[in-house]
């Protein structure tokens, strides 16, 4: 049958052909053209409604919204109509993600308790702050790269960390962010990163897009490493720096989730750390890909936790006169 994968019917309508067939041909004394007749009147008419329907569900439902209402006008009068019910759109899109399970309310929705995913690696006691390429290119409306979605862009991760980085330089916690600059002689562009995203050249020192969110500026003493690359550790000091002040624990915000903080994630709990992942502080375009890859590093990589409960973590820490004082 011709059924799309909307419906989960394929499996169904195969076990209902089996079953009438055989019953067709039980039933026929032999006669092997009347059996074939018999089986497809019982089965053209209710296997039609399932196709019917199965069309009708799914993102094929969106496509048959827009057709009936404005298939045959001009491309401004579509546009208008797409404007006008953006958020049934969007509604109607993720009502059906979520029927599927393709977005997660909880990243250890897959990853938990009856599952070989359920392991948590929990806080060490030397932590460091790592933030991503929180830069313009992400938070400036306009910009092709800009990531707005208020349920999971990159806008609401930075106001999500401003209170996380104020609560790390209370304590004393070590600070790193990096950036991601290639050089003004294009000579970067033979980097295979580069062959896969050719437009990041255009990432140079000059281009305002490139420069650190204001919310989040680094302060007199904060390290800024640049990198090339997805993952913060490749090709940059940054496990020589966290190393020599014997950091145990990563606390780790950016972007992209999908990209950077997961390469990022990665990278760190090879190198030995505890990466611990504040949901709320990493940000990505779209929810789908933000969903299934904070689950996916919550399964197999770090840990990721609501803010709450890193902010909590950060509270339990000595003041930071004492801890400078333990160190000397």
């Amino acid at each position: 049958h011709p059924l799309l994968p909307f419906g989960s019917q394929g499996a169904g309508q195969a076990l209902l052909d089996v079953a009438a067939l055989s019953a067709a041909m039980s039933q026929c004394g032999g006669d092997l053209p009347a059996g074939l007749r018999a089986y497809e009147q019982s089965r053209a008419t209710p296997a039609a409604q399932v196709v019917l329907t199965n069309r009708n569900m799914g993102p094929t439902r969106l496509l048959k919204m827009f057709e009936d209402a404005v298939g045959e006008k001009d491309v401004a009068e579509q546009a208008r109509w797409v404007a006008e019910n953006q958020q049934n759109i969007v509604d109607f899109s993720k009502n059906y993600q979520n029927l599927c399970g393709l977005l997660s309310r909880s990243p250890t929705a897959a990853a938990g308790k009856g599952t070989p995913f359920d392991g948590a690696i929990g806080f060490g006691r030397s932590p460091a702050l790592l933030v991503v390429d929180f830069c313009l290119a992400y938070t400036r409306a306009g910009s092709p790269w800009y990531c707005g979605d208020p349920r999971c862009g990159v806008v609401s991760a930075v106001a999500q960390t401003v209170e996380l980085l104020a609560r790390c330089r209370a304590k004393g916690v070590p600070v790193v962010f990096t950036r991601v600059v290639y050089g003004e002689d294009g000579l970067d562009s033979e980097l295979i990163f580069l062959k896969k995203v050719p437009k990041l050249i255009s990432w140079t020192e000059d281009n305002p897009l490139t420069h650190i969110c204001p919310e989040v500026l680094p302060v007199h003493g904060e390290e800024v490493m640049i990198k090339k690359h997805p993952g913060a550790f490749f090709g940059t000091p940054l496990l020589s720096y966290f190393n020599a002040r014997r950091i145990d624990t990563v606390l780790l915000v950016g972007c992209s989730t999908s990209g950077c903080i997961r390469a990022t994630a990665l990278e760190g709990m090879q190198h030995g750390f505890r990466v611990v992942i504040p949901r709320e502080c990493v940000g990505d375009r779209t929810q789908a890909v933000h969903d299934a890859n904070l689950l996916d590093c919550h399964a197999k990589i770090c840990d990721v936790l609501p803010k709450s409960a890193v902010m909590d973590y950060l509270d339990g820490l000595p003041p930071a006169a004492k801890k400078a004082k333990k160190k000397a």
